[in-house]
């Protein structure tokens, strides 16, 4: 069982180069979501968003993609967790019904894998939040999309990724 550590995710070099853009899950739910209450308790995340357009000002280039937020892991191995918000979407079949919004959504994933390195390992799941009202549509599409892209995409609700990784008896 994967479980969510602030400590290991805060050494991250990512978060370490850029302490800013560590945030409270909240927030970055709130980013998403605007009338969110506060879903975590004390779970500082990476906005990756945010370490985007930092690094494009450094660069001087546009933004790459990214996905939401990402944190890691540590029951052993360590794990990057990738993590796309999508609380907003209302049909999941008109927002991946094409192949440009399709692969738009598999660069946000590709970019993130970019930027964070390969240590840690990221891990091989990637995970969508979407609202309980679209839930079941949204695991049909990105099952199809997966498939498509030979990626392996979970959706989840926000219930599911707190019991998931966030149990407050499994934090570390």
């Amino acid at each position: 069982m994967m479980k969510y550590s602030k400590e290991v995710t805060l050494l991250h070099p990512i978060a370490q180069k850029y302490p800013s853009c560590v945030k409270d899950l909240n927030l970055i739910i709130r980013k998403d979501l605007k009338s969110s209450a506060d879903l975590f308790t004390e779970v500082e995340t990476i906005d990756l968003d945010d370490v985007q357009e930092k690094r494009a000002i450094e660069l001087k280039k546009d933004k790459d993609s990214s996905v939401d937020t990402c944190f890691v892991t540590s029951n052993g191995t360590k794990r990057v967790i990738l993590v796309e918000l999508k609380l907003g979407i209302i049909n999941p079949n008109t927002h991946f019904g094409n192949s440009k919004k399709r692969k738009e959504f598999l660069k946000k994933f590709t970019d993130s894998i970019t930027l964070l390195g390969e240590e840690p390992p990221i891990h091989n799941k990637y995970y969508a939040v979407f609202s309980p009202d679209v839930l079941q549509e949204a695991k049909r599409r990105l099952y199809q999309i997966g498939k498509e892209f030979g990626q392996d995409y979970i959706v989840l609700s926000i219930d599911e990724l707190k019991q998931t990784f966030f149990q407050e008896d499994k934090l570390s």
